[in-house]
């Protein structure tokens, strides 16, 4: 007796197109997100589902309900299908990580199926989550179909251990767009057959999240435009000059001049307000491709 379950990624969140480390942080989705969902319930609304199951996570369980919805089932939410939990990593620009935690970064980079980001898991830890969370779904529901709705990193890990593939072999299997399915057919005795994965055909170009951001190669990394932070430091002579025009062109917009405006009791300022909170006045920094500017 052979049971089958769809896993899908949840539509597009407000991390992948402004490239924030978005792990088990709950994230919105976005405006392009809900356009695609109709797409990805058109996709199963022949498909005999029995049940429904996703992470506990927004994205995830607002793409289940679209799914769901169609075959008047209910979402089951189950927290052992929430995505990687990149720990001290949550919720920053995937651009300021090199900056911040270079060498764990770079080792992100290199060997990422056993770089874990500090207090966070690695990408095969919640592979291996997933898939037991997946099998104790199977147990339940033997010779049925299921949709399960879960996310990007955990899918990569889960996939790269159901096709038996040792953990630095992950780089095959690939990314999967918003949306994408993967179909895996266990048998009784647990064992796995990987029919397709990252199938995002149902998904029209205008609405392919990879299409938005440039991402034509689905084992490398984006090359769109990225923004990472730093504090700003009046003390650095290039950062006082930022800090002072933004609030000359500040002043100008809304009062029509500068002329009251004292730079050093700004710079002032910036450093008691520094003192109760760090980011008080931050330099965003954008890099595209070779090319990178900032501002304040």
């Amino acid at each position: 007796m052979r049971t089958t379950v769809y896993i899908i990624r949840h539509a597009e969140a407000e991390g992948n197109v402004y490239r924030r480390c978005h792990g088990q942080y709950n994230a919105l989705l976005t405006t392009r997100a809900y356009k695609q969902l109709p797409y990805l319930a058109k996709r199963f609304e022949n498909v005999p589902l029995a049940a429904v199951y996703s992470s506990d996570l927004f994205r995830a369980r607002v793409t289940a309900q679209a799914v769901a919805e169609p075959h008047h089932l209910s979402v089951e939410t189950r927290p052992v299908l929430r995505e990687i939990d990149m720990g001290d990593w949550e919720d920053i620009p995937w651009a300021e990580l090199p900056h911040t935690w270079p060498e764990q970064y770079a080792l992100w980079c290199a060997r990422p199926w056993e770089a874990a980001p500090p207090h966070g898991e690695t990408v095969m830890q919640a592979g291996q989550r997933m898939l037991d969370g997946v099998r104790a779904i199977v147990r339940e529901n033997e010779g049925k179909e299921v949709a399960v709705v879960t996310h990007g990193s955990a899918i990569r890990g889960m996939l790269t251990i159901a096709h038996g593939f040792a953990p630095e072999q992950m780089g095959e299997i690939g990314w999967g767009d918003n949306t994408c399915v993967a179909k895996l057919e266990f048998d009784e005795n647990g064992n796995i057959d990987v029919v397709y994965e990252n199938d995002a055909s149902h998904l029209p170009q205008e609405y392919s999240t990879f299409a938005s951001i440039g991402w034509t190669n689905t084992k490398g990394i984006p090359a769109s435009p990225q923004i990472w932070f730093r504090r700003a430091d009046p003390k650095n002579p290039q950062d006082v000059d930022k800090i002072v025009g933004f609030m000359r062109e500040l002043h100008k917009n809304a009062y029509g001049t500068d002329a009251n405006l004292d730079p050093d009791a700004l710079i002032r300022d910036v450093e008691r307000a520094q003192k109760v909170s760090p980011r008080a006045c931050t330099s965003a920094v954008w890099k595209a491709a070779r090319k990178s500017r900032s501002f304040t």
